[in-house]
């Protein structure tokens, strides 16, 4: 199994040293092990499912309710422009 760790935890956004380099690249192979195990189950006979609880999916219908007026909404916004609600950023690069 191969792959690039420092590649991968750059799309993570995750600064990594060495030795927490090779502990997620041990992690990684032990979950992918374990990821092939189940692909070698025969489930050919097992209905798919997304829950293993057995109930029907309850759904309702749309209905347009209350709803904050923009003005309403802003009074706890921390900064306007136009309409538009600024936040502080805080994912930073």
């Amino acid at each position: 199994m191969s792959f690039d760790i420092k590649r991968i935890a750059e799309l993570a956004n995750l600064s990594l040293n060495k030795e927490e380099e090779q502990t997620v690249a041990k992690n990684m192979v032990e979950i992918l092990q374990f990821v092939n195990t189940i692909t070698s189950l025969d489930l050919a006979h097992r209905e798919a499912s997304i829950s293993s609880y057995k109930m029907d999916t309850v759904l309702r219908e749309d209905e347009i309710g209350n709803t904050l007026s923009s003005e309403e909404l802003a009074i706890n916004a921390p900064k306007l422009d136009n309409s538009s609600i600024i936040v502080p950023q805080v994912i930073q690069r």
